[in-house]
């Protein structure tokens, strides 16, 4: 073969062979962090090194509860005892491209802590400067307790790295743990993407993100899955907590229950949507103790409009603490409290309510809420929860919630207190408020039409009435007023009719001394005086008087006697 054939062969293999290993380079980068960093190393220039991570991290408030999967493994950067403005890194292994083979690189981020730094994406070409690098990606700041996805168009026709770098801010806080996951290499067109949005896939007014080869729908509150099909307006715990999830920072968890309690004289008797399903609630029997906090919190919340938050409590027993409701997001990562009740509120289920608004000038954010209940007292402080409910729009401020099924079998709590007792007069007129938006008076339910639900043995609280004293046995205050009133008419009377007795026996000269009327009368009050009826005048009440009858004399050491 010539010289020039062999050349033009030499070349046309090393071209064949550079187009198979740009690929196979490519795809040997990605990585769920499972089992092991997939060539991915720790670079030696950094401050500190990324951490592999199974569950959540050694720190409360902030880093993933798991991987992106839910059951796998996860890199992070674990910044406890790291000064501010550290960096550690993560680089790819060295990836090969050509004009035939183009690349977007997919990967998850997890951003949460009220002292989140900076993520940084550097492609970078072998052997370049990364100080004089700018990111390919970046992003700050906290942005909840998610995993994100993002995508980053890759430019490359030389060898190149992919970079993750982590930054510590925050001075010396210790709540900006920054996690990565699940990064891929996805083969795309070198002559510009197709759009899959054209197609409109997302359904129940879900929006479209076009990504490279493929989409994601965001989802309206109540719908879930791929494309916003599965319809998701909150939760009844009958089968389980759906996207709920118990928090690690607390001191210990909510119970899925179904029927009553274990405590006597605390906690609901059945759950609110059936009676015959579960609803969860708090244990204050032994070895809790007073102040203890159980937390229980939403996954992410895409709010792209206004919706409110419909749910039912069970707040009954004498030891009822606490319920509150928090809501965290990118704007407000320590929480707002947005709800709150205390105190026996009777062994009926009651309806709560809150906003939950858009985003400072509109737009989505995503927002957790967080159901946090209170020890009161040992033993008789059962918190219980059912049907929380996501409805579109503003809290309606006067009419009633959209209830769920109302109960239409009887309560199966045994009683364990006499009935209520009610008077013969007409019927009793009970009063119900309504509660309005967060932060107002939801002590009383919201539903003021006829339910088929049965109260579950209702401790109904008494206000004043002048036709009926409803479920307290006793008196009324108005009767209590009458005998007070009577009482105090009783003496006033007595009392005038002494002062008339004394003013015209003094006026017939028959007394002339307080001590002798007293004596007369049998009112005095020092039994130690003695009198000599016989030395006493005819006028001062003597033995002659015939008030004193004969005048026999007598000394008294209790009481005058004749």
């Amino acid at each position: 073969m010539a010289p020039g054939g062999v050349l033009l062969l030499i070349v046309t293999v090393v071209t064949f062979l550079g187009t198979k290993l740009s690929v196979q380079a490519a795809l040997t980068a990605d990585c769920n962090f499972d089992t092991s960093l997939c060539g991915w190393t720790q670079d030696d220039t950094d401050d500190f090194d990324w951490t592999q991570q199974s569950g959540r991290t050694s720190t409360s408030n902030t880093g993933p509860s798991d991987d992106v999967t839910g059951n796998g493994q996860y890199m992070y950067t674990e910044i406890s005892g790291i000064r501010d403005g550290k960096k550690a890194r993560l680089s790819s292994p060295l990836l090969t491209t050509s004009s035939t083979s183009c690349y977007t690189l997919s990967f998850y981020y997890h951003m949460y802590g009220n002292h989140i730094g900076t993520l940084n994406v550097y492609v970078i070409q072998d052997g370049a400067d990364l100080s004089t690098a700018a990111p390919a990606w970046s992003l700050s700041d906290e942005q909840g307790d998610v995993w994100h996805e993002v995508e980053v168009v890759i430019s490359m026709t030389q060898p190149y790295r992919v970079i993750f770098e982590g930054i510590k801010s925050g001075g010396t806080t210790f709540r900006g743990d920054m996690a990565i996951d699940e990064i891929k290499f996805l083969p795309r067109s070198c002559f510009g993407d197709t759009d899959e949005c054209l197609s409109s896939p997302c359904l129940n007014g879900g929006t479209c993100l076009d990504l490279t080869n493929r989409y994601a729908c965001t989802c309206v509150p109540g719908f879930i899955g791929q494309r916003c099909e599965e319809e998701r307006t909150g939760c009844d715990f009958d089968t389980n907590l759906c996207d709920f999830e118990q928090n690690q920072d607390d001191d210990f968890d909510w119970t899925h229950q179904a029927g009553g309690t274990t405590s006597a004289g605390t906690g609901p008797s059945a759950d609110h949507t059936s009676g015959n399903g579960q609803y969860i609630f708090i244990e204050t029997s032994s070895p809790r103790q007073v102040g203890q906090v159980a937390r229980i919190t939403t996954h992410a919340i895409y709010v792209t409009s206004p919706i409110c938050v419909s749910f039912y409590y069970h707040m009954y027993g004498r030891g009822i603490g606490t319920l509150n409701v928090v809501i965290t997001d990118p704007s407000q990562p320590a929480g707002q409290t947005v709800w709150g009740e205390s105190g026996d509120k009777g062994d009926v289920w009651l309806q709560g309510q809150f906003a939950v608004d858009t985003a400072v000038g509109g737009g989505e954010k995503t927002v957790q809420i967080t159901f946090e209940a209170v020890i009161g007292r040992v033993g008789f402080g059962d918190i219980a929860l059912d049907d929380v409910a996501y409805i579109s729009g503003p809290c309606p401020t006067q009419a009633p919630l959209p209830t769920t099924t109302p109960l239409t079998t009887p309560s199966r709590r045994p009683a364990t207190r006499p009935p209520p007792q009610t008077t013969t007069t007409p019927t009793p007129t009970t009063t119900t408020r309504k509660a309005t938006a967060a932060g107002t008076d939801s002590a009383k339910p919201l539903d003021d039409k006829t339910s088929n639900k049965p109260l579950i043995q209702p401790q109904q609280k008494t206000s004043p009435s002048p036709t009926a004293s409803v479920g307290q046995p006793g008196l009324t205050q108005h009767t209590t007023a009458a005998i007070v009133g009577g009482s105090v008419g009783g003496v006033g009377a007595i009392v005038l009719v002494v002062i008339v007795v004394w003013a015209i026996l003094y006026k017939r000269g028959e007394i002339n001394s307080k001590e002798k009327f007293l004596h007369l009368i049998g009112m005095h009050g020092d039994d130690t005086v003695t009198y000599n009826v016989k030395s006493m005048t005819s006028a001062e009440g003597g033995f002659d008087n015939p008030v004193y009858g004969n005048g026999l004399e007598v000394k008294t050491t209790e009481e005058p006697s004749v």
